[in-house]
């Protein structure tokens, strides 16, 4: 699971008005790279609307994904995000939004990575000088490296 962060799909400091534009972007960015299926966009969505991954800590993260057959190789996105985007809460009542700033998107071709890969990420984030160390950067191999050293402990 090491090494699934590339500098490729890593996005600093993106200006964007709201969750889908980022689903839409990205989505693009994958399938274009051969990574998913025409259906991941349409099934992050959908996905983001029944489970929702925004998750209060300082600063907003969200981790959105969806089913693993959408997906062909596995790759993780990075996004810190020039001004915050809402993403509802998870676990949180249906308009309950938070201001996210760091958006881990997952493409993962297998469901049981999930439950490898998203405990290392809430254990990451968990930490702020992780969190402000990402948001700092400009250099998307440096976030690369980052991400790809705290998930892989």
């Amino acid at each position: 699971m090491s090494g699934l962060v590339e500098p490729r799909f890593v996005y600093p400091h993106l200006l964007v008005p709201d969750a889908a534009t980022i689903f839409a972007r990205v989505g693009g960015d994958l399938a274009d790279a051969g990574r998913v299926r025409p259906s991941f966009v349409a099934a992050l969505t959908a996905r983001e609307q029944a489970y929702p991954t925004g998750l209060p800590v300082p600063g907003g993260v969200a981790i959105p994904h969806t089913d693993a057959e959408h997906v062909i190789a596995d790759t993780i996105c990075v996004l810190t995000l020039a001004e915050p985007v809402g993403f509802r809460s998870m676990g949180g009542p249906d308009d309950a939004t938070i201001a996210v700033s760091t958006v881990f998107l997952l493409a993962l071709s297998r469901s049981q990575d999930h439950v490898t890969i998203l405990p290392r990420i809430v254990r990451s984030i968990q930490d702020q000088t992780f969190l402000a160390r990402l948001a700092a950067s400009d250099d998307p191999a440096q976030i690369a490296d980052l991400v790809n050293a705290a998930f892989s402990n």
